[in-house]
């Protein structure tokens, strides 16, 4: 969480490191969908999903009152 007072915003990342080489995916399955569009939907927030060919990495960022 960062921010102060209504500022606030909440901050989740996930990165996945060490595994096999990450290429781009040529199309997007049910698990990119659920975390692309229905995560950030039900969190109020906006959502990221960065494939880098040392991992994938996750980030959500929503207003910290979603609760």
């Amino acid at each position: 969480v960062i921010g102060k007072g209504a500022e606030r915003e909440f901050h989740f990342s996930w990165t996945e490191r060490n595994g096999p080489e990450i290429r781009m995916p040529t199309s997007k399955g049910f698990g990119s969908r659920l975390i692309e569009k229905i995560l950030p939907h039900d969190f109020g927030g906006k959502s990221r999903l960065v494939f880098e060919p040392t991992g994938v990495r996750f980030e959500l960022t929503t207003a910290e009152g979603w609760g």
